[in-house]
């Protein structure tokens, strides 16, 4: 009978913890079946958990490797707001301090004064220096500028003053702060003089590896400026990079060689580069000759060091899209391809299947105005669904087209031939590296043919050689790391300075001033990995 009773029991039990279950959700709860199996809890303390778990006076721990990585793509993307509503949520995520403690925190130097060298040594000595275990790759050396918030800010650690410009810090004698206020006083008499700025935005320089794991971008320059330098100077900030990450003792040995500098296209950049990345022609004792001598039109002029140039290619997509969207257009062949025109010539992707696309909305309610001439000039994801829009013209069936008519249509497929070549490699996942380099080969021979036949009135000269650059160092990344390790994966979406821009979202993330849109000197110096 007892036996029997404690059946009933136990059965009564488990119906009430289904019935919890089934109707409340219980937070953490498969922690907590979890713990279940590792302490060997009965049923009725399970159910004794369940409803603690209910109340909030429990919240059962022990995070898997998933769900931390998942917590980390959470706070890495959506930032601390949304990592603690998943925290408080049913889901259980991992709170900050829990993912802290699995992430290696960095303290970098800002450059306050005219020697840089000494501060990119010793971020680099931060960032880089691990495991000897690390695979050589090919390494992207990246720039961009963050706007500064313009305040000037004291690091503790270092003593020094930061947020000064670095085009003009060297007419004050020292930035160290020091027992006194004297060199505060020195700092707020140059800048009322106007001998020196506080700066307007920060230029980061950063690394980048080329391979599947530990691809972050590592700040190893952070520097205050105003703007007023000219390109030489930014060509000798370069070459001090360059020459740190050679000196440093196994760093270039351990992790590879810097094969590309990229740029987000800052106007006093692009003589720059062309000053470290058009040194020197490939000659048949060079080991990329092999690789690269017998392609057709290939730009073999390269750096010092086999380095070439890059610029991010979100903004080249970002341009030719905000290009075709003006008046002015592209021409090929002595036809003007507008907005005006693609506005007509869109209309007509009436046979083509939009229902998986954002895009389709704006189909069905004719409203392609918002396509052609959006809010938000930066919004990349409608600069490439235009860009495949215009490309899916040339497939149209059209037999009774006027002759002017047929000469538009030409040139649209000759446009959306090109564009074609160029998106494709970054939206099709399937895709092997041989494919991509052969469709941006094929956009690279469209482009030139078309801009030797049309010159500056089909395209910009500077966007037509940021372009062919772009085109150049892909290649070139390919043959390098053909010599480094033939069987290595290369990733095209690492090459450039969309990785900086990456790390650029995470102190604003983590700020108190996460709604402006720029940043404070102060917090540039923190990073966590």
């Amino acid at each position: 009978m007892k036996a029997l009773e404690w059946l009933h029991v136990h059965e009564a039990t488990q119906d009430q913890l289904l019935d919890i279950v089934g109707t409340t959700d219980v937070p953490a709860l498969h922690h907590i079946f979890h713990n279940t199996e590792s302490f060997n809890w009965s049923i009725e303390h399970l159910l004794e958990m369940v409803e603690r778990a209910v109340e909030g006076s429990y919240l059962a721990k022990g995070f898997s490797k998933l769900e931390l990585d998942l917590a980390t793509m959470v706070y890495e993307l959506g930032g601390g707001a949304a990592l603690h509503a998943l925290h408080n949520s049913p889901f259980a995520f991992p709170s900050w301090k829990t993912l802290a403690s699995q992430r290696a925190e960095y303290d970098l130097h800002v450059s306050t004064g005219e020697t840089i060298m000494d501060d990119v040594c010793h971020n680099m000595e931060v960032l880089l220096t691990g495991s000897n275990k690390v695979t050589q790759v090919g390494v992207n050396m990246c720039m961009d500028e963050i706007s500064s918030d313009g305040r000037l800010c004291w690091i503790p650690k270092t003593d020094d003053i930061a947020g000064l410009c670095h085009e003009h810090v060297s007419y004050l004698k020292s930035m160290k702060m020091g027992l006194s206020i004297e060199m505060a006083q020195a700092v707020a008499e140059a800048i009322q003089a106007k001998h020196v700025h506080v700066a307007q935005e920060i230029l980061v320089i950063a690394l980048g590896r080329n391979d599947q794991v530990d691809y972050d971008a590592k700040p190893i320059l952070i520097l205050p400026m105003c703007k007023q330098g000219n390109f030489l100077d930014a060509a000798l900030i370069i070459e001090k990079v360059r020459q740190a990450y050679r000196m440093l003792p196994c760093r270039e040995a351990q992790h590879g060689p810097i094969l590309s500098i990229s740029s987000d296209g800052e106007p006093k950049h692009h003589p720059a580069l062309y000053l470290h990345c058009m040194v020197r022609k490939l000659v048949p004792s060079d080991s990329l000759f092999q690789h690269l001598s017998f392609l057709t039109g290939f730009n073999l002029w390269m750096g010092s060091h086999f380095e070439t140039q890059d610029f991010n290619y979100k903004h080249l997509l970002k341009r030719i899209a905000k290009h075709i969207c003006s008046s002015e257009g592209f021409i090929i062949n002595g036809t003007l391809l507008n907005k005006s025109i693609l506005t007509k010539w869109l209309s007509k992707l009436t046979h083509i299947d939009f229902s998986q696309y954002p895009i389709h909305s704006l189909l069905n309610s004719n409203d392609l105005e918002l396509l052609i001439c959006p809010k938000d000039a930066q919004d990349v994801p409608r600069a490439i669904q235009l860009l495949v829009l215009v490309s899916e013209i040339r497939h149209l069936e059209l037999d009774d087209l006027e002759p002017t008519e047929f000469r538009t249509y030409h040139a649209l497929c000759i446009l959306g031939e090109m564009l074609d070549a160029l998106v494709t490699p970054f939206i099709s996942t399937d895709w092997s590296i041989s494919q991509q380099i052969t469709s941006i080969a094929k956009f690279a021979f469209i482009l030139g043919s078309t801009y030797i036949e049309n010159t500056t009135t089909f395209m910009k000269a500077h966007l037509y050689g940021d372009l062919q650059c772009f085109v150049q160092n892909s290649v070139n990344f390919v043959a390098h790391t053909k010599e480094l390790n033939p069987q290595h994966c290369i990733f095209l979406c690492l090459i450039g300075t969309d990785i900086l821009e990456i790390l650029f979202g995470c102190p604003q993330r983590l700020d108190c001033i996460a709604y402006l849109n720029n940043i404070l000197i102060g917090n540039v110096n923190h990073v966590d990995y």
